[in-house]
């Protein structure tokens, strides 16, 4: 499974915008003191960068493409207009506007950075569009609104709000929408069935809704809440909470003799999720079973789910009751275990023995 939305998304980014900073922020030493915008330019033609930029051809270097450029000394703040085009090593960003603010002199720095309009971000496994990107270079906050979407390989993400806070290493979703396209594993029936030879049994993405998802990079651990909505293979879940642990990602390769050392990177939650516990108003429907339940606890990894606060299965005419009822999804067959267990059976035992007598034929 491939490593879920995390504050490691935007390290290029970042990387791109302090380049970007950095050309803005000498271009603003140059600007007389009075506002006087520069006259637009053709479409697609650079914006020339001041003496001290990074030099051409260097691969490290970020350039900037736009129809317009404006420096306002007096209120600190560099806007660029028009096709506004960013180039920096192995990402490129797209918007129509692009406004960066400074701290007041003396040793002014940028402080702010907003891409507005169609914002479009592509580095070599990832994509991300918005219709607007800010970032608080003070408390290394990124937040992206209108319609924001992040597409990995395996993984997507999309919700009305996303934020990423580089200091605490937490990405925060509002009406979130994530999917993995490996799908989770829940033990289902289809998981059971043995692939034909030769065959590889195709993959069924696991989507998961809900009102405020946070991944805390850190620990390993996502939280989703507010109305809370599971669809994996074989499966569909609702709840009012929902955490999942992941597996921790293995740490980088040490680096052979003469090498150089690898980078070090951000924390992240990145590996297959092992653990799952819902909370509140548990619902799980299945082809032939429903399960409620104030709490479930699935143990992803030996593939086991422990059922509490009033838990009840209904299969078919045969509804179950107990304390904790336990579910043994490794085998071929699901094993349910239950204490102080109730059994209803909706068709009755037929206790009549003459009913029970083999019928006798006429003679």
């Amino acid at each position: 499974m491939s490593p879920l939305f995390s504050a490691q998304t935007y390290t290029g980014l970042v990387a791109m915008l302090l380049g970007l900073c950095f050309l803005a922020s000498a271009a603003a030493q140059t600007v007389r003191p009075r506002p006087v915008p520069v006259a637009p330019r053709p479409a697609h033609v650079p914006t020339p960068a001041p003496a001290s930029s990074p030099a051409a051809g260097d691969r490290d270097a970020t350039s900037i493409e736009s129809d317009a450029m404006q420096m306002y000394q007096a209120q600190n703040v560099g806007i660029f207009t028009g096709n506004v085009r960013v180039s920096s090593k192995d990402i490129r960003m797209k918007c129509r506007e692009m406004q960066v603010t400074f701290s007041p002199p003396p040793g002014s720095k940028p402080i702010k950075i907003v891409a507005i309009g169609d914002v479009d971000i592509v580095e070599p496994t990832r994509r991300t569009k918005a219709g607007r990107v800010e970032y608080d270079l003070n408390s290394k906050v990124i937040v992206l609104t209108e319609r924001p979407q992040i597409v990995e390989p395996k993984t997507q993400v999309h919700g009305s709000t996303i934020t990423l806070d580089r200091a605490h290493d937490l990405t925060i979703v509002e009406k979130a929408t994530l999917v993995m396209q490996d799908g989770i594993d829940v033990g289902g029936p289809e998981s059971k069935k043995p692939a034909l030879p030769g065959q590889n049994e195709p993959k069924v993405p696991t989507t998961i809704v809900c009102d405020h998802m946070r991944m805390d990079q850190a620990k390993n651990i996502g939280r989703f809440t507010g109305s809370v909505k599971v669809n994996t293979k074989d499966i569909k879940m609702t709840c009012k909470e929902m955490w999942v642990t992941f597996a921790q990602q293995p740490p980088p390769p040490v680096p052979l003799p003469g090498q150089d050392p690898v980078p070090e990177q951000p924390k992240r939650a990145g590996g297959k999720p092992e653990r799952i516990l819902a909370i509140g108003d548990v619902d799980i429907v299945e082809a032939s079973r429903r399960t409620q339940s104030g709490q479930a606890d699935y143990d992803l990894v030996n593939k086991v789910i422990v059922l509490t606060v009033r838990p009840e299965i209904v299969e078919q005419k045969t509804l179950v009751r107990g304390d904790v009822i336990r579910i043994d999804k490794s085998r071929n067959i699901d094993v349910v275990e239950v204490e102080k267990s109730t059994l209803v059976l909706q068709d009755g035992i037929d206790s009549d023995n003459k009913a029970a007598q083999p019928e006798t034929l006429p003679r």
